[in-house]
């Protein structure tokens, strides 16, 4: 069975990464525009996709819009918003029926003809959007802006990475905020959007059974209508930072529960392998067999939920966990005790094998859908990383060790511990752990 990968450059500043296979029935096109993560401009970049999608001049409006993915077996198009680091990627992804499947073939290439159109030619022609379009995407982002409040775990998350991060792009939100769309206009939004083509690097995925050679000549050609590039943008280089003096941040809200956020960084200068750092998380916090999860929510029953992330790249980690205001301060006793557990090597077997277990099936998983394996790969991108496929990462993962895992978990340094509470808890600032 095929399953190929390579990355090639159409244009300057325009990538692809091709999966040649011919596992699935359909096929998978998507088109990023990678930007340094700006608070002037994070709503703007999140904003312009939507608008866009509201039609072309071939097809202004949705109903023509959808009668042209109809055209092409039922097409279906979608927006796209990542953050990556301190990368915001924004685009459209496609998916429709692979051309093996068709009985007079040539969907890739009318998929890829409507996603430039939707890129280059919207529906208000030259000089400026669709006003009506502009304006009712611009409030469903106020909204959506208006709403992350609604998830506090998220909410939690957020004023982390804020407190940890003030002033780098890392905290700023994918959404971006609402008071730079309050006084934002189309015809700065048009602007804006005209030197982002011209300028902004670009990343585009294709997954199916068109000929890497074939379907790169292809994309290329249906982006021949982007404005002259020469020198786009270079990626912004990734801040890190060392672990400074511990900080216990205390804040109110009107909630029922408790939320408990912890934030450690890792030496900037260090190496963090990949795989390790996979491992690592799944052990200590990111899966349902870990040791958060099966002690401080199972065993010991201080929270109702739990789990961590961490972002390699950034050299950071955080741990999340829903509890009753009266357990903050044990549950987090708790977490730290895990995670000396984990620098000391006391990982049971059957912890490590079921946290590669849960590794292993996750990327036995995204194998299963080209949406999934856009995601994977697309991030791989981002990040720097080797394009190796989910199969060749298992590999990886199946070498990592205990003491690896030991290594890794003994580099993190607290940094911060934030405590969301309801009114009536005393709230803290800047206290020292």
């Amino acid at each position: 069975m095929l399953n190929d990968v390579t990355f090639s450059e159409l244009l300057p500043g325009v990538h692809l990464i091709c999966l040649h296979t011919d596992k699935f029935k359909t096929g998978c096109l998507s088109v990023s525009l990678l930007r340094h993560l700006r608070g002037e401009e994070a709503a703007k970049n999140a904003l312009i996709m939507p608008v866009l999608m509201r039609g072309t001049r071939r097809c202004p409006d949705m109903e023509r819009l959808s009668a042209a993915m109809d055209d092409l077996y039922g097409a279906g198009f979608g927006v796209l918003l990542r953050k990556r680091a301190e990368t915001q990627a924004f685009g459209i992804a496609a998916d429709f029926i692979d051309d093996r499947f068709a009985p007079e073939g040539g969907i890739l290439r009318g998929c890829a003809d409507l996603m430039s159109q939707l890129l280059l030619d919207p529906a208000g022609g030259p000089g400026a959007f669709v006003p009506e379009y502009f304006e009712s995407e611009r409030r469903n982002l106020l909204d959506a802006i208006a709403a992350r409040v609604n998830d506090k775990h998220a909410w939690a998350v957020r004023r982390l990475i804020e407190i940890m991060c003030p002033g780098e792009p890392y905290a700023i939100d994918k959404l971006g905020t609402a008071g730079s769309l309050e006084s934002l206009i189309s015809g700065d939004l048009y602007l804006h959007w005209r030197d982002m083509l011209s300028r902004g690097q670009m990343l585009l995925f294709y997954g199916g059974s068109a000929r890497p050679g074939d379907a790169a000549a292809m994309l290329k050609d249906s982006l021949s209508g982007l404005p002259q590039r020469t020198e786009p943008d270079a990626l912004p280089a990734i801040i890190r930072k060392s672990a400074g003096e511990t900080k216990l941040i205390r804040e109110n809200m009107d909630v029922a529960q408790g939320r408990l956020c912890i934030g450690w960084r890792f030496d900037p200068d260090a190496d963090i392998p990949y795989a390790a750092a996979v491992l690592f998380n799944a052990v200590f916090g990111g899966t349902s067999a870990s040791k958060l999860f099966m002690n401080v929510r199972e065993r010991l029953s201080l929270c109702y939920s739990v789990d961590s992330t961490l972002d390699r790249r950034k050299k950071l980690m955080f741990v999340t966990a829903g509890v009753e205001f009266s357990d903050l301060e044990r549950c987090r006793d708790e977490v730290f005790a895990q995670l000396r557990d984990c620098a000391q090597g006391k990982i049971e077997p059957c912890e490590l094998e079921s946290a590669r277990a849960c590794i292993v099936s996750a990327l036995k998983l995204s194998g299963d859908s080209l949406g999934s394996l856009e995601d994977y790969y697309t991030t791989r991108a981002l990040y720097g990383e080797s394009l190796e496929s989910p199969g060749s990462f298992i590999s990886s993962v199946m070498a990592v060790s205990k003491e690896d895992i030991a290594a890794l978990a003994e580099q993190a340094k607290l940094d911060t511990v934030y405590f969301l509470s309801g009114y009536g808890e005393e709230a803290e600032k800047d206290g020292p752990q």
